[in-house]
């Protein structure tokens, strides 16, 4: 059951931070947002014990997602870290990310992908 997880998720776009909370809420998770890299940071910092992963994007305001990743990765080389990207795949992966989503990605997508995150799968 996903009820017992907490996401957060960091992207610029508000669309995508309303898409990403609604598909996940429904799914039964507990969702947390961030307008930029820097607020994800201290959201983690605040939360990080009861946080289940991060998803985060890679071009964003204040603290860009691959910095975003490194302050986690230096914190907790374990957390779960799914990155949205358009062009970042490779760098993404590089950094820290243990999921890539390739953006647009679809809702069925989103989920399947949360749900590995948080359950420690590897991504096929």
């Amino acid at each position: 059951m996903a009820d017992k997880y907490r996401v957060l998720i960091a992207d610029d776009e508000m669309d995508i931070r309303i898409i990403g909370e609604a598909v996940l809420r429904k799914e039964g998770y507990d969702i947390i947002t961030a307008e930029d890299g820097q607020r994800a940071w201290e959201i983690y910092q605040e939360q990080k014990g009861e946080l289940s992963a991060l998803l985060t994007d890679i071009l964003m305001p204040k603290m860009d997602g691959f910095e975003l990743m490194k302050k986690v990765r230096e914190d907790d080389l374990d957390f779960p870290i799914v990155a949205f990207t358009a062009t970042h795949k490779s760098e993404a992966r590089e950094v820290g990310a243990n999921y890539v989503l390739e953006k647009p990605f679809d809702n069925k997508d989103l989920a399947e992908m949360v749900g590995k995150a948080v359950r420690g799968e590897k991504e096929e």
